[in-house]
């Protein structure tokens, strides 16, 4: 069984250009690969419109039966991967948390489990941090890199308070940009496969924060700006110190004993088939 599902008025945009069903966003958006694994792949895409617009393909392949068990622990029944994302953007978009805004997301069922899947987002605004660290980070004043720890720790704990755990919130899925109120940065996430959003235990509601935490590299990042990263997602709760604490040395042991390098990844993040 084949489903689409558009949010607001972006079917009647589709169809006039010609992208009305599953093969049509699966197998026939042309465009340039921006990042591919064996399970899934992304890809950029423009279509011509006035003005032109430019979106991005999320396609999953081969679901495992992690993925399936996942979705029933998380939501009580299976769920594709592209519904997953649908459906976990649209929650944060609810809280005031901003990420690619879904505007189609697509599924091939059989027997009620996942075959192939597709989300489309519209591009997110702003630049990943990464390449904003690189580019700029150098030129700003001590105060100025605080007020972006700050807007950082803010978006953590945003999450916490709306009991979501994201443990993929590292520098490389965040965007950044001017506020376009005036005086500080907004922020916007991404990759948003395996958020909880209905987090169970403190463990997982810290999970987002200890892994912002661990992937803030010394090159740019020193104990200071990491201690106020702390301190501003702390502000006005009654969060126990020393339990958070625990948990961000849990994680950063946990993705140690995995081999994770941080600066593996902002190297990564840098190449231009990453973006």
């Amino acid at each position: 069984m084949e489903r689409l599902v558009f949010a607001d008025a972006w079917q009647g945009f589709f169809s006039r250009h010609r992208m009305e069903t599953f093969s049509h966003f699966f197998d026939d958006v042309q465009g340039s690969c921006v990042n591919e694994n064996s399970k899934r792949n992304v890809f950029r895409f423009t279509v011509e419109d006035m003005p032109i617009r430019t979106f991005f393909l999320k396609r999953f392949y081969r679901a495992q039966i992690k993925d399936t068990i996942g979705a029933v622990w998380r939501f009580g029944r299976p769920m594709s991967q592209a519904a997953i994302e649908w459906t976990n953007a649209r929650h944060l978009q609810s809280h005031g948390i901003q990420t690619g805004n879904p505007v189609c997301c697509g599924e091939q069922m059989v027997a009620g489990f996942e075959r192939r899947s597709f989300l489309v987002t519209e591009k997110v605004e702003g630049v990943c941090m990464v390449d904003f660290l690189d580019r700029q980070w150098g030129d700003l004043n001590r105060t100025e890199k605080e007020r972006v720890v700050v807007e950082l720790a803010r978006l953590a704990r945003r999450l916490y308070d709306a009991n979501v755990s994201l443990p993929d919130l590292y520098i490389w899925h965040v965007f950044i940009q001017p506020d376009p109120g005036g005086g500080g940065y907004a922020l916007s996430v991404i990759d948003l496969h395996r958020m909880i959003p209905n987090a169970r235990t403190a463990f997982d509601r810290f999970r987002s924060v200890s892994r912002l935490h661990w992937s803030m590299s010394s090159r740019y990042f020193d104990d200071g700006l990491k201690d106020r990263l702390i301190s501003a997602y702390m502000e006005n709760s009654r969060i126990d110190l020393d339990h958070l604490m625990r948990c961000i040395r849990r994680n950063a042991q946990t993705l140690e004993k995995r081999g994770r390098d941080v600066d593996r990844y902002y190297a990564q993040a840098k190449l231009p088939s990453a973006r």
